[in-house]
């Protein structure tokens, strides 16, 4: 079942639904013994005022490794959804049962910033959602059509440049983030500075 064309044909059908969730923690597959099955169990939207108000539940989140991308990936969800129903965006509420942070980044997360300037905004990513398939398609091949709003290119570029780096062309990975004019481009590049020194620790660790 598509889940999310039926979150958004039970709210165009009844604004007031309080029926409009997306499942994603399945016992009939998640019970049987595989070590990773979804840490998120639901998604559920609510219109109130014409606003779409979100609400995510983990049942277990690493707060260094998880936390930021969780949020960033469903609130695209909210905001996608909101634009096909033509209504504002409300809250976003995340809620976990069993927040952590492993030792390992204790020190990372120490050196933060305490009271760090907020993001650059992100341009509007709203679509049809007759053409969603096709984009996601496009995006994952890196041809994004030029009338796409312009996170999605970004979206397309961040993966062809990830791409390169996994497949072992370092320089043209870091060539193609460069070229990214957004913030996620900012942060790929950070990103393969730190898998840089890793490999390197991990080279000296080896030839000691």
């Amino acid at each position: 079942m598509d889940q999310l064309d039926q979150v958004r044909r039970i709210l165009t059908r009844d604004p007031d639904s309080r029926q409009a969730v997306i499942q994603l923690f399945d016992p009939e597959r998640d019970t049987r013994g595989h070590r990773d099955v979804p840490c998120t169990l639901n998604y559920r939207f609510f219109l109130r005022d014409g606003r779409l108000h979100m609400h995510t539940t983990m049942r277990s989140q690493d707060l260094w490794l998880g936390f930021p991308y969780d949020v960033f990936a469903a609130t695209v969800l909210q905001e996608l959804l909101a634009g096909w129903l033509d209504v504002e965006l409300g809250e976003y509420h995340h809620f976990v049962d069993s927040l952590h942070l492993y030792e390992k980044h204790t020190n990372a997360a120490a050196n933060l910033a305490v009271d760090p300037p907020p993001s650059p905004a992100t341009p509007p990513i709203a679509t049809e959602w007759e053409g969603l398939a096709t984009l996601l398609s496009d995006v994952v091949a890196g041809c994004v059509p030029l009338h796409a709003a312009a996170p999605w290119r970004v979206f397309a570029a961040v993966l062809a440049s990830y791409r390169c780096w996994t497949s072992g062309d370092r320089s043209q990975a870091r060539t193609t983030a460069a070229a990214i004019p957004d913030e996620l481009g900012r942060a790929l590049e950070r990103w393969y500075g730190h898998l840089a020194g890793l490999m390197a620790s991990t080279a000296a660790e080896a030839a000691r």
